[in-house]
């Protein structure tokens, strides 16, 4: 056995060569990681595999395109080339080896406090100088620094053209269910690598994690490294760190891993970005009359600054009160809304804009529902009323472009929804140390009488969605499809505090066993295997969630049946053991004694003169025998 080839590798199978290796000439062996090679691990190369058979051509073929292809210089590069991105991480000044740094920062914040000539009479701006002195030293510097380029720290790895030239196509369609970014329409591979480098392995990363579970292998590994090293070893702080992490957060599966932490981390860093650039900072407003010859970075800004405010709503819903992930609509936040919706420079504005003001509502709804915020019942009855009133006058003002885009179109359903049974929602808790008394607001059957069709709704909407829009999911239209789905399950069955409620007719109107049928599409964990997208993913916990699904209603079915039969039974039974003879019981103590006795004896006469019944000649065959034609229009005696 060859050295490095252990008996764990022979058990493993290639089931293709990939390109590297077939280009190399060399034995395509397994790693550690599924999915890639050990050359392409080794060497860091993104592991592409030929998805079909080769084509075969004749000799003749293969001539007249070698010597078609001679004279051009411009022909398109073939499947197996690779391209790598470099990165510059800007170096820190050394301030131990390096004195005039140290003189030349103290004397610029002195010379603000104190400044000479005619400038002296001026007062100091304590709050510019405050943010002056604050500013990190990557923020300030020019663009003449001396940068450390990242391949001088580490090797870079290659990745496939061809490869990322599709994952950046899906991404187009992705982009337009978040759009906190803008792309030109004529963008590229090679262009975004040499402008916009962070951000393009940002697209690249999440466009691959809605066809890959494995940790977007290469992409993913080397977004993180340049994270870390731009972050915290560069501490550079830029809208285009922002943009990308904003991006990579936006269609990242974390839904799938509920437990992961590092999204909160992700989001404390954007929050650190955006105070750091000052895109939080209120005084930053424009007048109307000045909106116009607003620049597009400061534009890009808004849109980071309301794309990080999305994202926060989702995970604040999600995963409440975990990994210190606060949510705030404030007058700025409205401001940038106003802000996006008056300029619309680009199609996805509006949408943002748009997202941002339901998303918030859907947040104040829940926290009017579920918190305790030292208000009565009644007050946040009225507050939800308003809530709602004011929802139903943004709805109204919507353009119908907008509110066609399926993001927009699923938020308002859920709207739709949460109002009417907002209460069957329960938030999870960070922290179960110390139980806490229930403070929801009541649930009402007239409301969940309401709430059905509208969830019927939105539930016909996500089934009739193709594979295509599926895959263009951010994490917020999968957290919705989570909460829809938590909805129609809890609605089909018993509710607690409203033992009234039809459950049976919930059922019935929602069909909500038919939703999952279509949502799986028949998928077994088989046929799941050979597809590892987050589609495939989310379909095989549906199929979990219809499994138990079709279990509980066989209990209920059964149940029934056994309440039917015992119904049966009781109807059917010989009345000496139901207990219907107990009243009569007292008149055979002493039958020689008894005048009621004798007197029923003597002036009994069977029911039902005059029809063809059977004839009884003493009071027990009388009151006792009836009961066994009573199945058959009989009526027991006395």
């Amino acid at each position: 056995m060859p050295d490095g080839y252990s008996a764990t590798d022979a058990r493993k199978r290639v089931p293709a060569a990939c390109e590297a290796c077939r280009t190399t000439k060399i034995r395509c062996r397994p790693s550690e990681r599924p999915g890639v090679c050990q050359k392409c691990l080794a060497s860091k190369i993104e592991c592409i595999s030929r998805s079909g058979p080769r084509v075969r051509r004749s000799r003749k073929s293969r001539l007249v395109q070698d010597s078609d292809s001679l004279p051009s210089t411009s022909s398109p590069l073939p499947l197996s080339s690779t391209f790598s991105i470099d990165f510059a991480v800007p170096e820190r000044p050394q301030i131990d080896g390096n004195f005039e740094t140290l003189r030349d920062t103290h004397k610029a914040v002195l010379e603000k406090i104190l400044p000479t000539g005619l400038n002296a009479a001026a007062p100091p701006n304590m709050e510019q100088l405050a943010q002056h002195a604050a500013r990190p030293a990557s923020s300030m510097s020019s663009p003449s620094q001396s940068q450390q380029m990242l391949h001088d720290l580490q090797g870079r790895p290659l990745f496939n053209l061809a490869s990322a030239e599709s994952l950046l196509s899906s991404f187009r369609s992705m982009v337009q269910f978040f759009p906190c970014i803008t792309l030109p329409r004529d963008f590229s591979i090679p262009h975004l690598a040499a402008t916009r480098p962070f951000l393009l392995l940002a697209i690249l990363a999440a466009a691959s994690g809605s066809k890959t579970l494995q940790g977007h292998t290469l992409y993913d590994d080397e977004f993180r490294k340049v994270l870390g090293l731009k972050y915290v070893a560069g501490g550079e702080r830029s809208l285009e760190l922002l943009q990308g992490i904003l991006v990579y957060c936006a269609w990242y599966p974390f839904h799938l891993r509920p437990k992961n932490k590092q999204a909160f981390n992700y989001l404390s860093m954007a929050l650190e970005l955006i105070c750091d650039l000052g895109l939080d900072q209120e005084s930053a407003a424009p007048d109307q009359s000045a909106e116009a010859d607003m620049t597009e970075e400061q534009l890009d800004g808004i849109r980071a600054y309301l794309g990080y405010s999305y994202i926060v709503s989702t995970f604040f819903g999600a995963w409440k009160g975990r990994g210190g992930v606060r949510c705030h609509y404030t007058p700025w936040t409205a401001t940038c809304c106003e802000i996006l919706q008056r300029n619309n420079r680009h199609e996805g504005d509006l949408l943002l804009a748009t997202l941002v003001r339901l998303a918030y509502t859907l947040h104040d709804a829940t926290e009017v529902i579920h918190e305790r915020n030292g208000q009565s019942m009644q007050d946040r009855q009225l507050l939800l009323s308003g809530l709602s009133v004011q929802f139903q006058e943004f709805k109204a003002r919507i353009t119908p472009l907008v509110a066609l885009a399926v993001p927009v179109k699923t938020l308002i359903q859920l709207l739709d929804v949460y109002f009417e049974g907002g209460p069957l929602m329960k938030l999870p808790r960070a922290t179960r140390t110390k139980p806490l008394p229930s403070k929801v607001l009541p649930l009402s059957p007239s409301r969940l009488y309401a709430c059905a069709p509208k969830l019927k709704v939105l539930l016909d909407t996500l089934s009739n969605l193709d594979e295509a829009t599926f895959m263009c999911f951010t994490l917020h239209d999968w957290a919705r499809l989570i909460i829809t789905t938590i909805f129609a399950l809890r609605m089909s069955f018993a509710i607690v505090g409203c033992p009234d409620y039809d459950t049976a007719w919930t059922r019935s109107q929602l069909r909500f066993g038919d939703f999952l049928a279509r949502m799986i599409c028949d998928t077994d964990l088989t046929a799941a295997s050979k597809k590892v997208d987050v589609l495939s993913a989310s379909r095989v916990v549906l199929g979990v969630v219809k499994e138990k699904y079709d279990s509980r209603l066989r209990e209920i079915h059964t149940t029934s049946k056994s309440d039917d039969t015992e119904t049966t039974q009781k109807e059917s039974a010989c009345p000496m053991f139901d207990g219907s003879l107990d009243q009569c019981l007292t008149l055979w103590d002493d039958p020689y004694g008894n005048t009621l006795l004798q007197d029923a004896v003597i002036h009994f006469s069977p029911p039902g003169a005059g029809a063809e019944e059977p004839e009884f000649h003493d009071l027990w065959t009388a009151m006792t025998m009836g009961w066994i034609n009573k199945g058959n229009g009989g009526t027991a005696g006395g």
